[in-house]
């Protein structure tokens, strides 16, 4: 079984002039992608989730999640530290 826990965690901020949010698993990912995305579309955005999902059921590595994450991140213009 994959760890759970990313190898280094991602700070970004979701809204300009908000704090960082700090997040370093793909649970958290997953609830960050659902609940406050700043923009609900795009190829990268529907990446992450599904491929969170496959992570959480251990499908694919929780790396390949974290990868997902930054490239939805991207594709949003979320600042990321």
């Amino acid at each position: 079984m994959t760890s759970t826990v990313w190898t280094e965690k991602v700070f970004l901020q979701l809204t300009p002039g908000t704090g960082f949010v700090s997040v370093s698993n793909t649970r958290a990912a997953f609830a960050l992608l659902t609940t406050r995305w700043p923009v609900t579309s795009g190829k990268a955005f529907w990446a992450a989730q599904e491929i969170c999902l496959a992570a959480m059921d251990n499908r694919t590595a929780h790396e390949q999640a974290r990868m997902a994450f930054i490239a939805a991140a991207q594709e949003a213009s979320v600042t990321i530290d």
